[in-house]
């Protein structure tokens, strides 16, 4: 995630289907999920992190 989507949204208090729309994402879910990540965590908590198990 781009944190000036996250940061845009916050500022303006848009909400996540308004943020959604502005930012050209098709799941308000998803801005809902991220902004409770960096809530949590920060913007750290946004990067991937690796998968345990068998990796070819």
């Amino acid at each position: 995630m781009n944190p000036s989507i996250s940061a845009t949204a916050d500022e303006t208090g848009t909400s996540s289907i308004n943020a959604a729309a502005l930012f050209n994402i098709s799941s308000p879910g998803m801005i809902r999920n991220w902004k409770i990540k960096v809530e949590n965590g920060g913007y750290d908590a946004l990067v991937s992190k690796k998968k345990r198990g068998i990796h070819p």
